[in-house]
């Protein structure tokens, strides 16, 4: 009986830390289909200003208490709260309010304080809030849809851009690599808040502003070409390679008959659906 007592209790027990989890996991996600107040700050910060800018004219005192000042997204909420796009009286500095979704009141009040009311892409937003919507979470096709109008409107001299690269690797696949940055053939960049490991060795399309990723517009090609990859080494199925200054390893299969044929060479690594397809020695 007591064995029997023991298994029921431990089954109890793990039972309320996976239903403890479960709730973690849907508080610190926002509801339905929307964007967190994290990203969509970042976001909104880095269309105002550069990385750099952002941090300088950030508030000299952060808003977040102490244990939170090592979090992504405090600069950006930070920046916010300190050019007034952000009220820390109705949006409390917190992890609740950062990884809660973004409201139209919020996209009112950054039209509001970006002097946007006139334009007619973004009045709607205005008028929307002042009505029963308020409170209420925009979805993530929205509010993308409100960036772009945002983005005409407060950047006029086009400092976020787009660009077409080549991501070869995140700290996900990459040793040592600094948390939140991204490798491609057009350097580095922070792509803090958002998730790009299902994006590597493709070719993608970006918005940025200098060396920040603000939103991965799509995939351009799953086939891409590692040109003049450094072979470092051969064993067995498995070539080494540097891309830039990137090691990384592939599966290969039947392309080259011995280790000695290949390392220390140059060679062009042909990829598709992330995986090699041909690997010619230059």
């Amino acid at each position: 009986m007591d064995e029997k007592k023991k298994l029921i209790n431990w089954t109890a027990g793990i039972s309320t830390v996976i239903v403890a989890l479960l709730i973690i996991i849907v508080v610190m996600e926002p509801r339905g289909n929307g964007v967190s107040r994290a990203a969509a700050s970042r976001a909104i910060a880095l269309t105002l200003a550069g990385e750099d800018a952002v941090r300088a004219e950030g508030p000299e005192t952060s808003f977040f208490p102490g244990e939170l000042q090592d979090q992504w997204y405090v600069k950006y909420m930070d920046y916010l709260y300190a050019k007034g796009y952000l009220d820390p009286e109705t949006c409390y500095p917190s992890e609740g309010s950062a990884v809660s979704a973004v409201t139209y009141g919020e996209l009112s009040g950054w039209v509001t304080a970006a002097k946007g009311e006139g334009e007619p892409s973004l009045a709607g937003y205005v008028t929307e809030a002042a009505g029963k919507k308020a409170g209420k979470a925009v979805d993530k096709a929205e509010f993308w849809e409100f960036y772009d109008a945002f983005r005409a409107f407060a950047d006029p001299d086009g400092n976020v851009k787009e660009i077409e690269t080549d991501l070869y690797g995140t700290p996900g696949n990459v040793d040592g690599a600094s948390p939140w940055t991204a490798y491609t053939k057009d350097g580095k960049f922070l792509f803090e808040g958002l998730s790009l490991d299902s994006y590597i060795d493709k070719t993608i399309k970006l918005l940025v502003r200098e060396d920040g990723i603000i939103k991965v517009q799509g995939v351009v090609s799953d086939e891409i070409v590692y040109e003049n990859a450094w072979i470092s080494g051969f064993s067995g199925n498995t070539v080494t390679v540097f891309i830039g200054n990137i090691q990384r390893e592939f599966p290969v299969r039947g392309v080259l008959k011995n280790e000695e044929e290949i390392s220390g060479q140059i060679g062009d690594l042909y990829l598709k659906n992330a995986k090699p397809s041909r690997l010619l020695l230059n």
